[in-house]
């Protein structure tokens, strides 16, 4: 992975957790239901990175594996940004900004973002 792959995908990633605080913050009180559950964006989260993990992983196409990169990146970050809220709060709408919701955001988007540079950094080593 080049330095730019790496910037493109935490740019993403972090401006995906930003854009859907400020759009739960918009467009309060509407959730999406579906068969009476409330779909969560962290869902559609998990199905992105699903994927772009298989595509990234059976496709060899330069131009797919850039898409997946950003695909990736914007699941990454609706799963991480409503992690914390759904397992350590009661999971309505005015826990999503409470203070440990909004913490555990920054917090678990910190810690993805240091492990995703360790791996980068890894990678980009010489091996000999």
């Amino acid at each position: 992975m080049k330095i730019k792959q790496f910037s493109k995908f935490i740019s993403i990633f972090f401006l995906t957790i930003l854009l859907v605080r400020i759009l739960v913050l918009i467009v309060q009180e509407k959730s999406l239901m579906i068969l009476g559950y409330e779909i969560h964006h962290m869902y559609p989260g998990i199905i992105l990175v699903l994927i772009s993990g298989f595509s990234r992983f059976f496709s060899k196409n330069w131009k797919i594996n850039n898409f997946d990169l950003t695909i990736f990146a914007i699941g990454t970050g609706l799963i991480i940004d409503e992690a914390i809220f759904l397992i350590f709060t009661r999971g309505n709408h005015s826990d999503y900004f409470s203070l440990i919701s909004n913490l555990g955001a920054i917090v678990l988007a910190a810690t993805f973002a240091i492990i995703f540079y360790g791996i980068y950094k890894y990678e980009i080593k010489p091996r000999r």
